[in-house]
């Protein structure tokens, strides 16, 4: 049986959003000129055939890279081993979870980028 969790994360990221808000509008002021797009903090993606599907995942590795780089890491692995990573991942959890399609979701969790899968 595949399960889509699209209702839930869709009211997780509203959720943060409102939380952020409130948070921006909470904060002092300062002198430093504001962006008007703020950098987002998370970024999720459905792949089932990762080594078809490239443009997904440059896509996933350049978010989490963007977000390493926010957060102040360094991504330690080139994108080829990334793309491995995701291939295996993937194929690993569509036998496990009989499944067709795995979300990935890179996120900030206290400080720290995660990349989830499910």
């Amino acid at each position: 049986m595949q399960r889509h969790f699209g209702a839930a994360a869709k009211a997780i990221e509203a959720e943060r959003a409102k939380a952020a808000a409130a948070a921006q509008r909470n904060s002092a002021p300062s002198n430093h000129a504001v962006s008007a797009a703020p950098q987002p903090t998370s970024f999720r993606m459905v792949c089932s055939e990762p080594d078809n599907e490239t443009d997904k995942v440059d896509q996933l590795y350049q978010a989490f890279s963007r977000l390493m780089q926010q957060t102040g890491g360094a991504v330690r692995q080139s994108r080829d081993n990334f793309a491995d990573f995701v291939s295996k991942k993937t194929k690993e959890l569509q036998t496990q979870k009989n499944c067709r399609e795995v979300e990935y979701v890179v996120e900030v969790v206290n400080g720290e980028v995660k990349l989830k899968a499910w």
